[in-house]
């Protein structure tokens, strides 16, 4: 493999690394993959996911970009009035427009964790240079198998109800021994809070990117608690005619950031995979783009 610094952008300047076959093959054999920063992550990704993810593509033919958004890592702040969203779109566009100048590419796989899926997934409804997307814990929603799935097992174990008495009864001690911190003293956690669409709203995008035969691989963790079950993704969203484009994988018993080098193992090979299916000419139409 080869890998260069490269640096783009407009309103702020962007640093990233450019990972290509060290074979000095003219032509990938699939669309480059471009790596989203996972919030305040730089482009080395949880737990060197990044670096590890564009070296085995580029090992398999592949070239990828992992670059950082403005205002984090290694790339400059913005000086401009842009929120998150119109941003990162924004620069990930710039990211494509860099490569199609530097490589005549002109079309592309997206993929990131968690906000890198969200920027994914809010840059391929826009652009159509975008042919296939993956994402790790990306926005979904709840089903009726989610319920089930969460408290069946849960409800129907021996000894269930006598822990939940116990507990509840251990609850009403503490909470009678416990003494109310004056409101002088009183003081909140901060929290991060992740916005997800109305599953109207998400299923829309979504039909979006199925009339354009977007390939997309959806690998779901249970670190955020929002997924249990294989088919989940599909199921919430039954209105839109995903077909074949739509591969969803569950990582039982993963963590959010895939801590676990044989959970990290099994996303890397499936993102292999999902790359590796996606040419670099493909049947959308040219450079069709809308603004944001």
């Amino acid at each position: 493999m080869v890998e260069q610094v490269v640096r783009f952008g407009t309103a702020a300047a962007l640093n990233g690394i450019l990972t290509e076959p060290g074979d000095g093959r003219e032509v990938p054999v699939a669309a480059p993959v471009i790596l989203l920063n996972s919030g305040i992550l730089h482009k080395v990704g949880a737990c060197r996911l990044y670096v590890t993810l564009a070296r085995q593509l580029a090992a398999a033919g592949v070239p990828t970009l992992r670059f950082d958004l403005s205002g984090l890592g290694d790339s400059d702040v913005r000086r401009d009035a842009l929120g998150f969203e119109e941003s990162a779109v924004a620069e990930t566009r710039e990211a494509m427009d860099h490569l199609t100048t530097v490589r005549g590419w002109d079309s592309f796989q997206l993929a990131g964790l968690c906000s890198g899926a969200d920027v994914a997934h809010m840059t391929a409804v826009v652009d159509a240079r975008v042919v296939a997307m993956a994402s790790i814990d990306a926005r979904t929603h709840l089903t009726p198998g989610f319920w089930w799935h969460n408290y069946a097992p849960k409800l129907l174990a021996p000894g269930t109800w006598p822990e939940l008495i116990r507990r509840r009864l251990a609850r009403r001690a503490a909470a009678a021994a416990s003494e109310v911190l004056p409101d002088e003293e009183a003081f909140e956690l901060p929290t991060y809070v992740r916005e997800i669409p109305p599953r109207d709203a998400l299923a829309a995008d979504l039909r979006v990117l199925a009339k354009r035969r977007v390939q997309l691989l959806y690998v779901f963790t249970d670190g955020l608690g929002f997924y249990n079950h294989e088919g989940q993704h599909r199921r919430a969203f039954r209105d839109v005619p995903f077909g074949s484009c739509l591969r969803e994988c569950h990582l039982r018993g993963a963590d959010h950031i895939l801590t676990d080098p044989s959970h990290q193992r099994r996303a890397i090979d499936l993102h292999l995979e999902w790359a590796r299916r996606t040419p670099l000419k493909a049947a959308v139409p040219a450079l069709e783009q809308v603004n944001v």
